[in-house]
């Protein structure tokens, strides 16, 4: 049976989002707390979800998730790479 209108519990609003990258198999944190590796299904509340995604080679990125997504992916960018070209000797 719902509670009287407007007293709503926030977790009753949440939603499960897919969540993929590109590369596959990044490390998802909330915070410091790992919570695996994409492709991950998350329980967002309804104010939304900052994630930290890592994946070696690539730039770390912070991306805020919303409840009502549905499913998202995620492009890391590759770190640039130190050839050693062009530097003063």
């Amino acid at each position: 049976v719902p509670g009287p209108p407007g007293n709503n519990n926030a977790s009753d609003l949440a939603a499960d989002v897919r969540i993929q990258t590109s590369p596959v198999a990044a490390s998802i944190f909330d915070g410091k707390r790992k919570l695996g590796r994409s492709p991950l299904t998350v329980r967002v509340p309804s104010k939304g979800l900052k994630l930290t995604f890592r994946a070696p080679g690539y730039r770390t990125q912070k991306k805020k998730i919303d409840a009502d997504a549905g499913s998202v992916v995620v492009k890391l960018r590759r770190r640039p790479v130190d050839t050693g070209i062009g530097i003063a000797q």
